[in-house]
């Protein structure tokens, strides 16, 4: 890593509070390569802890509300989301015990992009976080625990996501600023 390097695959620091020092900052977005290469060396250095761990990857299907580069956020958000997209392929293939969890990919594939998003087109409804989620323990747990623990727990993952969805985040605080 670069010294005095913040290191990105979206924007700047976003916080209100945060401040950007050129001196102390430079912008960057990392390549796929860089992404496949840190992500391998902190696999590895994880595994030497613990070498049954099992890591499951994943791309976040909201898009990025601000960027840094001189472009349309649609363009960065696009960029950013194919470089870590393809970045997680390369690294699911190179180390054993890594799985991808599609949920960039359910949410827009072109049938349930405009049944998952919401009117903002950003952040994902309800319906698309249901579905996303079941995908998921769909195939990342054993069902017969996870029917039981749902049953034990009684959690509501639009009710979960619909309480989360009221937290504001750093972009949205400046957006709203």
């Amino acid at each position: 890593m670069r010294s005095r390097t913040a290191r990105s695959c979206s924007s700047r620091p976003a916080s209100p509070a945060a401040t950007w020092d050129d001196n102390v900052y430079e912008f960057y977005n990392m390549t796929v390569s860089e992404v496949v290469r840190d992500f391998l060396a902190a696999v590895d250095q994880i595994r030497e802890i613990n070498p049954k761990v099992r890591i499951v990857l994943s791309v976040s299907p909201v898009g990025i509300i601000a960027t840094y580069e001189d472009r349309h956020v649609v363009v960065s958000n696009t960029a950013v989301k194919s470089i870590l997209r393809a970045a997680a392929d390369e690294v699911t293939r190179a180390r054993p015990n890594i799985a991808y969890f599609p949920s960039y990919d359910l949410v827009n594939v072109s049938p349930n992009a405009g049944r998952f998003y919401r009117d903002d087109t950003r952040r994902i409804n309800p319906h698309g976080i249901d579905r996303t989620m079941k995908m998921f323990f769909d195939h990342f747990t054993d069902k017969a625990r996870e029917e039981e623990a749902i049953k034990a727990l009684k959690v509501d993952v639009a009710a979960e996501a619909e309480t989360s969805a009221r937290i504001v985040c750093d972009e949205e605080a400046i957006e709203s600023a």
